[in-house]
């Protein structure tokens, strides 16, 4: 129930085309060939071996002679309500087999079929479920041994999953499916084949894996068995604590867990940061969502001293199958066993499937990443409401099946400027237009007064966490010591609010790690955990500042580690306090951006001189996800993942390039002026204009909003609307500059009338180190209070 330590093995291609064969040695390839010569062989000698004994017997249902078992018991008959639609028919042959523990076996299946339907073969599935597949011998490599299926360690996988349900999904995909019986999965030499369903999920579609694993279902046997122990998991809650309040726990800390670990070449494996347990939980619980019960699954039962302090850390009542008796042998013996009383030591991955399934059910799931069987349960939930107390990467799902979605975070307060909420609604239009509902989108929301925008948000399917943060007071006092030339943040004190309100996220989301996203920013390609790596951070990550900056500085979009955010969360707050309370400015940054990496970069790294260069707790995301239209490398805008309008915003580049000069920007960023609109091409502000535009067309009433509020004058508010109508529906490689050329606007440039005024007012600006009366005036009388008369914009007629 884990990957294996070491590299996993290659597919074996020669399964579909001889061409790993000719990079073999001679002799491997004559090894090989007669193998498979030798499986051939056997494989016809027992088809006419069978077919000849079948003549002298009368016809069976499959069901039947499934239900005569050779390891000691007879199974209870199948309950479908057309069993004999589940079989292949006699001469078919099993397309794939599997190995190993439970979730070994499931993903094996996911796998094999995948990639036959992906093919468009025929997905004969071995009816066969391993009962005990733990791997317990080496080979003299040290390798884990693989266990197959054979007559006295399986029982028929239709009994445990419910193939009617995984037959339909499977043939929906335009493919034929059936069972090939127990019987003859046994009588097969299994082993020859290979346990290499790793590879083959690695190459197969991963979406089409999820929905493999997603048809699997309980047998009717299996859920009667799930039922009742979820059932008495219930009565045994208090009456005040409600069912959804629970948590699953898949904890691996036996022995060979240990030995697995000690061999893992990963950088996770046992606990994080070898810390206790309970601390580990405790740190995956947020705080405005507390939970009151645990379903605990692991290799040993909770001793009574492990339980208590659990309890007394976590708060959480633990329950556990075995030692709570949530079930009872005699049901399973009944439902699955044929009378026969189960054991551990026999019929372990029985009890794998009940608590798979039982978790399953259970609203929040921690676990250990590195084990399938955490793996699977945070797939088949797309991430969501999971975490994994080792932390760090999931090796299952960053290399073989890419499916684990990671959520989104926004904080608004409805005292920040009005811009900011159509920023905002433009950035989560993206995200839907790429992700569709797949991805959760969290709000931390600040105020309830904005009813149509906390209905637009409802209507969006976005998670809105109510706000009410108790540092208030601290921003007054920061902001009134602050230097206002140091950032645009502090001009506004619902803006500033709202850039700490991301201090308190470790509060509400639930998740091993979520990307913070800035409300100008605008996603413009799809991402998943996967795309981070495994050498994801164990803090945070953030993008740099500037496009040749190599250090973490910038939080406009960052990717958070929520449980050590959780972890520290008390010191970092008291750390923030300490600076306001001393009227001291952090050293690394402005505002909240300071305040993380201050902290962060020093975290149990005790230091003299702040370096801000990465370090354990911050690392720098690659510039992709936070590519900045003042950028200039055309190689990182075209991989781009997230836009950032970090400075100038769309309407402020807008009308640039309809002609408002430079001067009447923020002053804080008036000098991007020079680095976007001196030069000649525009194409890559014109792709990020691209990215903001197809978000902002598909909410007529924001762009009409957005539009209204950028521009007082009327006809500047249609040429706005056209401009963004026009850019979306072109390909994101046109030019945006010709649209507005088009309808007479072109960028500023010192008219002759305003050149005229303005040297007739000011007679100094002539003197001969000014290009221009515009020039003096930046340089000069802008600072005097002069003012340079407007340019007329737009069209002369």
């Amino acid at each position: 129930v884990h990957l294996p330590a070491t590299k996993a093995p290659h597919y074996n291609a020669n399964f579909e085309n001889g061409e790993n064969m000719k990079v073999m040695a001679y002799p491997q390839r004559k090894s090989l060939f007669l193998k498979w010569f030798v499986l051939l062989l056997l494989t016809f000698l027992y088809l006419r071996l069978q077919h000849r004994i079948l003549l002298l017997l009368p016809v069976l249902d499959d069901a039947a002679v499934l239900g005569v078992g050779d390891f000691g018991f007879t199974a209870p008959p199948l309950t479908y309500s057309n069993s004999a639609h589940l079989f292949c028919k006699d001469d078919v042959v099993q397309s794939y087999t599997v190995c190993n523990g439970f979730s070994n076996q499931l993903l094996g299946h996911a796998a094999f079929i995948s990639d036959l339907v992906m093919r468009g073969r025929a997905v004969h599935i071995p009816d066969a479920f391993i009962l005990n597949g733990v791997q317990n011998e080496s080979d003299s490599e040290g390798s884990l041994i693989s266990v197959f299926p054979n007559e006295h360690n399986s029982l028929p996988l239709t009994y445990i999953v419910d193939g009617d349900a995984l037959l339909s999904v499977i043939r929906s995909f335009g493919v034929d499916a059936c069972f090939v019986s127990h019987k003859k999965v046994v009588s097969f030499p299994n082993g020859f084949m290979g346990c290499s369903w790793l590879d083959v999920l690695r190459k197969a579609s991963s979406k089409l894996e999820l929905e493999v694993l997603n048809a699997v279902k309980p047998s009717n046997g299996l859920d009667e068995l799930v039922q009742s122990t979820y059932a008495t998991l219930q009565d045994r809650l208090p009456t005040n604590v409600n069912i959804a309040d629970g948590i699953c726990l898949h904890h691996r800390d036996g022995a060979d867990w240990h030995k697995h670990c000690h061999s893992w070449q990963g950088n996770n494996c046992m606990n994080f940061e070898e810390q206790p347990i309970e601390d580990l939980v405790h740190y995956r619980i947020a705080a405005a969502y507390p939970k009151k019960w645990m379903y605990y699954v692991a290799d040993v039962r909770p001793s009574a001293a492990f339980t208590e302090i659990f309890e007394e850390r976590t708060g959480l009542k633990v329950l556990h199958r075995a030692k709570d008796g949530l079930l009872k042998d005699d049901i399973v013996q009944e439902k699955l066993l044929g009378g026969v009383e189960p054991t551990l030591e026999i019929h372990r991955d029985i009890h794998a499937a009940i608590d798979f399934f039982v978790c399953k059910r259970v609203s929040s799931f921690i676990g250990n990443s590195v084990s399938t069987f955490s793996a699977l349960q945070i797939a088949l939930r797309e991430g969501k409401k999971t975490s994994w107390y080792n932390s760090r990467s999931n090796p299952l799902l960053e290399s073989f099946m890419k499916v684990q979605n990671i959520p989104v975070v926004y904080t608004y307060t409805e005292e920040s400027q009005p811009m900011g909420k159509y920023l905002l609604k433009v950035s989560i239009t993206s995200v839907r237009q790429l992700f569709g509902m797949d991805i959760d989108i969290n709000i931390i929301y600040h105020g309830n007064k904005d009813e149509l925008f906390l209905e637009w948000l409802r209507k969006r399917h976005a998670i809105i966490h109510n706000h009410e943060p108790n540092w208030l007071p601290m921003i007054d006092k920061m902001i009134s010591y602050a230097d206002h030339d140091r950032s645009h943040l502090y001009s506004h004190r619902g803006n500033y609010i709202g850039t700490w309100q991301r201090i308190d996220i470790p509060l509400f989301i639930e998740e091993e790690y979520v990307i913070l996203l800035d409300a100008d920013t605008v996603v413009h390609k799809k991402f998943d955990l996967s795309t981070f790596g495994l050498e994801i951070t164990p803090g945070i990550a953030i993008g740099q500042e500037s496009e040749t900056d190599t250090n973490p500085a910038n939080l406009g979009v960052a990717l958070l580690n929520v449980p050590k955010l959780r972890e520290t969360y008390g010191d970092f707050l008291k750390f923030v306090r300490d600076h306001a309370d001393r009227s001291q400015d952090f050293v690394s940054g402005p505002s909240d951006q300071g305040a993380y990496l201050d902290f962060y970069h020093s975290y149990k790294n005790p230091y003299d001189v702040l370096d801000l260069k990465p370090s354990r707790y911050v690392r720098r995301l690659d510039k992709v996800f936070n590519i900045k239209p003042y950028y200039t490398s055309t190689n990182n805008f075209y991989e781009r993942f997230i836009i950032h309008f970090h400075g100038l915003k769309p309407h402020e580049i807008l009308k640039s390039l309809m002609g408002y000069p430079k001067h009447e920007l923020p002053r804080a960023v008036e000098f991007l002026y020079d680095l976007m609109f001196q030069r000649d091409s525009h194409e890559l502000v014109c792709l990020a204009l691209h990215d903001f535009a197809v978000a902002l067309v598909d909410d007529k009433d924001n762009m009409q909003q957005f539009c209204e509020i950028s521009f007082t004058d009327l006809k500047e508010r249609v040429v706005c609307t056209y401009f963004f109508k026009m850019v979306a529906a072109t390909p994101e490689s046109g030019d945006c500059v010709e649209i507005l050329k088009l309808r007479g606007y072109k960028k500023f440039i010192p008219c002759k009338e305003s050149e005229e005024a303005y040297y007739s007012s000011t007679p100094e600006a002539k003197v001969a180190k000014f290009k221009s009366g515009y020039d003096h005036f930046l340089h000069v009388g802008k600072e005097q209070g002069k003012i340079y008369p407007a340019c007329k914009r737009g069209p002369s007629s």
